[in-house]
């Protein structure tokens, strides 16, 4: 099995201005080990500047691409602009607001030399979150996903994870990534359905470094539950 060296860090943004430098710094410190790499920022129409901060701070480094959509707001769909435009073996996907710390990345990426998707999971033990009310939550709402879908995952909202390219199709793009992180849960279920090879490894959320963060907790896990309901009819 060839080693997997080259990566694709996939960085979803919307009003991230006041941070997204130090994103980006903070994940080329933790993959500076990789031959080749490629981080992309896509931008969701941003009002704050986020693109311009992004094209400054990298000014011609070609490892940085910055790309904008400038219509229909969306993470799903920005995860899915990044996925479609990426080069490289391995495409990480994560969080802007280093709620997803970037130092587990080449661990995640080693573990695809066994596996196919590797998981960033806040449920298994070693794993957790900074507010005990949210990881209650969250943890009974996946263990919802997980027999409704029979994903046989953890953490299916976690939003932090690796993936070969190869075996993903562009293809079928359009009926993941769409709506808020509920692409998480569709992700996850095509992955499942192929019978590709997941495992997870236990991460620690952090707490946003800068900004507020866009969501509201019940909002999203009715969102969530309606996803998963409407995911048992997609035909990938």
């Amino acid at each position: 099995m060839n080693q997997i060296r080259s990566v694709s860090i996939i960085i979803p943004t919307f009003n991230e201005a006041e941070g997204i430098a130090n994103t980006i710094r903070s994940i080329q410190d933790s993959i500076s080990e990789f031959p080749t790499f490629e981080i992309i920022v896509v931008d969701d129409n941003s009002t704050d500047g986020t693109a311009q901060v992004v094209k400054e701070f990298t000014f011609n480094d070609p490892r940085v691409v910055c790309i904008s959509r400038d219509h229909g707001r969306s993470l799903g769909a920005s995860v899915g602009v990044g996925v479609r435009a990426a080069k490289h073996d391995a495409v990480v996907v994560m969080d802007a607001d280093l709620t997803h710390d970037p130092a587990y990345i080449p661990k995640m990426v080693d573990k695809l030399n066994e596996w196919d998707v590797v998981i960033g999971s806040r449920f298994i033990r070693g794993g957790s979150m900074p507010k005990l009310g949210h990881y209650l939550s969250s943890r009974v709402f996946n263990l919802f996903i997980r027999a409704t879908l029979q994903t046989k995952v953890s953490d299916n909202l976690s939003g932090f994870l690796v993936f070969k390219k190869e075996n993903f199709s562009n293809r079928i793009s359009n009926a993941i990534f769409y709506g808020y992180g509920d692409f998480a849960i569709r992700l996850i279920l095509y992955f499942n359905r192929k019978g590709l090879h997941i495992t997870e490894i236990p991460i620690s959320y952090k707490l946003r470094t800068h900004g507020r963060s866009k969501s509201n907790f019940l909002k999203l896990l009715f969102k969530y539950g309606f996803a998963t309901f409407q995911a048992l009819w997609i035909r990938f």
